[in-house]
């Protein structure tokens, strides 16, 4: 090891030469020594025993430059991203340079690209709009990164959203790791993460303040709110709004839905459904019905088959039990574009678990009601046996009740002793606004008064031979043998009657018409006025 001044001094030849030869050994061992030499020039070598390093005087003459260390290992200055401490003569701001202790990083154009550390991989440290993209054998931008608008593509290089994927998304199989993996599963525009959790049995989804949102288990998928379940979907498939456990005690714990709200106020227990259009419909609630196997199959009704209904169910302490419904059944055989159908109304009797049937509307539009068997079938003005009126088993004809129902001051058809029409004795009576009841008899209300004439007499005597009896066709169509037999005339026979007489029918009030749908007109006899004539006779 030798280092040399490499100034020759004046001196004797042999002192000459020895000094000569002192300077070349510097030459020769780059000036080895363990510390630097005393005389430095700008680009002078010297190779550093004390750190092993073979260096470089730089042009100033003020700073050694590493070269590399002498066991053969190559050294370069940290550098900076405008400087990079390896860089290309051509290209001096585009190479590599050490930012920090254990990071290698990459800069092209004087800006960084890459930082690779102990613990990770940074692409475009400086946020810079610079896009990524990964090629694979068959497509240029297998995945790629907009810098600029902060999204990802895979498949292209045109993201249109923060996550874009060009191609279909297939997953065979989605298998949960074992205990003691945590990873990121996905992310979306919110701020939410879908994370696995290191327990390994669930992937939780969480919102920005770490609530969770979701949770997917192996038996349910809880839907929460503030760390609130709202609802969920079972193991089942059940969907659950307001509870986390499906009722199956509904129809005397015979059945469960699949649907279920549960609540404890108005706001909870109540779904709704609001159309908002300028236009004339409405929202609606559609119940479907067909014979096939699978889902979204069409095969044709038959005749009678039920298509749904709505069912009231309440609690008997126990279970929920039907308490009305309303069903909707097949009422003809349907064809193409052809669907006639009935509505049903039942109700539950008193110490009864199951609805009958009180009401049906069927396809034509007719109405049919069902009641007990004693009372009416029909109440108008009430429920009660104090009705304004009644129709219905037990009674023969329209039962008006007492004008207690009908208050002075209204005005009205009552019948004060609550006798029949049709059927029975009847006295009835008017009530006028603010008079109170007036009977139909009274000198006050006629005018024109005087005695049947001789034609009129005979008429009246003519009657008494008319009377029959018979049953009504509709009663005998609904139920057969047991329609009631009724005791009255034939319209037509009276009005002929009184056309043998000389008389117009017509000027005369106990004729009275009815047209029907069709056209066709029904000759009917008002039995109050009919029973004048009779009494007459008598």
């Amino acid at each position: 090891m030798a280092t040399h001044d490499y100034v020759i001094a004046n001196g004797t030849g042999n002192a000459v030469r020895s000094d000569l030869n002192n300077a070349l050994a510097a030459i020769v061992s780059n000036n080895s020594s363990s510390s630097e030499p005393s005389t430095k020039y700008a680009y002078q070598w010297w190779a550093d025993t004390t750190t092993g390093q073979l260096k470089l005087r730089n042009s100033a003459n003020n700073a050694w430059v590493t070269i590399f260390e002498l066991d053969g290992t190559m050294l370069m200055e940290d550098g900076t991203v405008s400087a990079p401490g390896l860089a290309f003569a051509s290209d001096l701001n585009t190479g590599f340079f050490r930012s920090a202790a254990d990071k290698i990083n990459f800069a092209t154009g004087g800006v960084e690209r890459l930082e690779i550390g102990s613990s990770e991989v940074v692409f475009n440290d400086g946020s810079n709009d610079v896009d990524f993209r990964v090629e694979s054998n068959g497509n240029a931008n297998m995945l790629f990164v907009d810098g600029g608008n902060d999204r990802v593509g895979i498949g292209t290089s045109s993201p249109s959203s923060a996550l874009d994927v060009s191609g279909a998304i297939s997953l065979s199989a989605v298998a949960l790791p074992s205990a003691g993996t945590a990873r990121i599963f996905s992310r979306n525009t919110d701020n939410a993460l879908y994370l696995q959790t290191a327990s390994g049995n669930a992937i939780n989804l969480l919102d920005s303040s770490q609530n969770t949102m979701a949770s997917f288990e192996a038996t349910s998928i809880k839907f929460n709110i503030s760390n609130s379940e709202k609802a969920r979907i079972d193991s089942s498939g059940r969907l659950l709004v307001g509870t986390s456990t499906a009722r199956s005690n509904m129809f005397n714990s015979t059945l469960s839905s699949n649907f279920q709200i549960e609540g404890t106020n108005h706001s909870s227990s109540t779904a709704s459904i609001v159309r908002n259009s300028n236009d004339v419909s409405g929202g609606l609630v559609v119940i479907g019905k067909t014979r096939g196997a699978t889902p979204n199959s069409n095969t044709i009704i038959n005749e009678g088959d039920g298509i749904g209904g709505i069912v009231f169910q309440a609690s008997d302490g126990s279970q929920l039990v039907e308490t009305a419904a309303i069903n909707c059944f097949s009422d003809a055989a349907p064809g193409a574009n052809d669907m006639p159908g009935r509505l049903v109304f039942s109700t539950t009797a008193d110490s009864a678990s199951s609805p009958t049937e009180r009401m049906r509307i069927s396809k034509d539009g007719e109405i049919a009601f069902y009641a007990k068997n004693s009372g009416a079938a029909i109440h108008i003005g009430g429920v009660t046996e104090n009705s304004i009126y009644r129709i219905g088993s037990g009674m023969t004809g329209i039962h008006f009740s007492t004008n207690s129902w009908l208050p002075t001051g209204s005005t009205g058809l009552v019948n004060d002793n609550n006798n029949s029409l049709g059927g029975g004795s009847h006295r009835m009576a008017v009530i006028y606004a603010g008079t109170g009841t007036i009977n139909t008899s009274d000198v006050n209300l006629k005018q024109d008064i005087e005695d049947l004439n001789t034609a009129e007499l005979s008429v009246a005597t003519t009657i008494k031979g008319l009377i029959k009896k018979f049953r009504f066709i509709d009663a005998v169509a609904i139920r057969g043998d047991d329609a009631r037999i009724h005791v009255g005339v034939i319209a037509q026979e009276v009005e002929q009657a009184f056309v043998d007489a000389g008389l117009n029918p017509r000027r005369y009030g106990l004729f009275c018409e009815d047209e029907l749908e069709d056209g066709s007109m029904r000759l009917g006899i008002r039995y109050n006025e009919l029973l004048a004539f009779v009494i007459a006779a008598i």
